[in-house]
């Protein structure tokens, strides 16, 4: 009954420390993690992780994003936004998919993207004949 259920490996191809202070912009094809501060703009191909004791002052934009530290600026993701227990967000978001824990800090507005709807997904989970 649980065996289709697996931990998802995520590989990290850049990596900000927790005694790490940026400011400007940070860009990536690939998945970042930030346990420091950064002052500037964060943009990935992959997924964004905001660590802990991570402090961002600017906006995100990723596929998947987990916060689990503060964030102040606004956060795109074309896939999931997670808000951790820990986690403090002051701005708005644009996303397709939402999970705020219990304990999580959200202050702003939520927009969420359009996702296109193919044919087969209208038949498949409405259950809406398609010619």
């Amino acid at each position: 009954m649980f065996s289709s259920i697996r931990a998802r490996t995520i590989t990290v191809d850049t990596l900000i420390g927790e005694g790490s202070y940026f400011e400007g912009n940070i860009q990536s094809e690939e998945t970042i993690k930030i346990d420091g501060k950064i002052h500037g703009e964060i943009r990935a191909g992959g997924d964004i992780i905001i660590g802990e004791k991570a402090h961002i002052q600017g906006n995100i934009f990723g596929t998947n994003i987990i916060i689990s530290g503060k964030v102040e600026g606004n956060v795109e993701a074309r896939g999931q936004l997670r808000l951790t227990v820990s986690a403090q967000l002051i701005g708005d978001i644009k996303i397709n998919s939402f999970i705020a824990d219990e304990g999580a800090v959200f202050q702003g507005n939520c927009t969420m993207l359009e996702v296109p709807v193919s044919r087969e997904n209208l038949s498949i989970e409405k259950g809406i004949a398609v010619d």
